[in-house]
């Protein structure tokens, strides 16, 4: 049996609608991708709801699933050209791949990485589902410290996966 959805949720989310159509204007070019943008992160949200934790606000949730949407399909557009089946290819045969064990190892790897800088370890457990501000109490700094160290290891660990 699922979950019911709270309503006190949904309002709660769509009182958020103008901060996400804000953050949209600055992670998009243009009005379709915007609208895009909102409507893909609101389907999301609604359909991970139970992923919401309120210790960590509604804001952070939100904000940060709409950065990680926007980022995935800018790296779908970069990629586009490779995702491409190749002539006579069903593009069905391409969708569904088993896990390689390289994979595997790659992101061992990167998560170990990761783990020997400050940051690294920051971001490693904001993946496991830590709060900001918990880390940041933690290492004895703010919440936004937090996410401007662990932005820092995001974009060293995109040059590192480049």
């Amino acid at each position: 049996m699922t979950e019911v959805r709270p309503k006190a949720f949904d309002t709660k989310v769509l009182n958020y609608l103008p901060v996400l159509k804000k953050l949209a204007r600055k992670l998009t070019s243009t009005a379709d991708e915007r609208e895009e943008l909102v409507q893909d992160t609101l389907a999301y949200i609604f359909g991970h709801w139970t992923n919401f934790r309120p210790d960590g606000g509604m804001y952070n949730w939100l904000t940060l699933n709409m950065r990680s949407i926007a980022q995935g399909k800018r790296q779908v557009a970069a990629n586009k050209h490779k995702n491409m089946p190749r002539a006579g290819e069903s593009a069905l045969a391409t969708m569904g791949t088993q896990p390689r064990q390289e994979d595997i190892v790659y992101a061992n790897q990167i998560v170990r990485r990761l783990s020997r800088s400050r940051d690294g370890r920051m971001l490693v457990r904001l993946g496991g589902g830590e709060m900001l501000k918990d880390i940041g109490k933690r290492r004895g700094i703010g919440a936004e410290r937090v996410r401007q160290l662990t932005d820092r290891a995001r974009e060293r660990l995109a040059k590192v996966a480049a």
